[in-house]
């Protein structure tokens, strides 16, 4: 990850132009969570999903890569 927004090998710079004629949001977001939403089991089940994920990728890689986690 790169923080150096100046750097353009990692980073695009976008029309200012249509910077300009963005709306200010009203604050509802798309990626909340509705109150039915079970957040726990929710946050488990990526967690795992994650973990098995990485862990099969540095398995896979060739270098057949162990993967622990701390708790």
């Amino acid at each position: 990850m790169s923080w150096d927004l100046e750097d353009e090998y990692m980073w695009k710079s976008m029309n200012k132009s249509l910077i300009a004629t963005l709306q200010p949001s009203n604050g509802a977001g798309y990626l909340m969570p509705s109150h039915n939403f079970d957040v726990p089991n929710e946050e488990k089940m990526l967690e795992k999903l994650l973990k098995d994920k990485i862990a099969g990728i540095r398995r896979n890689d060739g270098g057949n890569l162990s993967t622990n986690w701390d708790s």
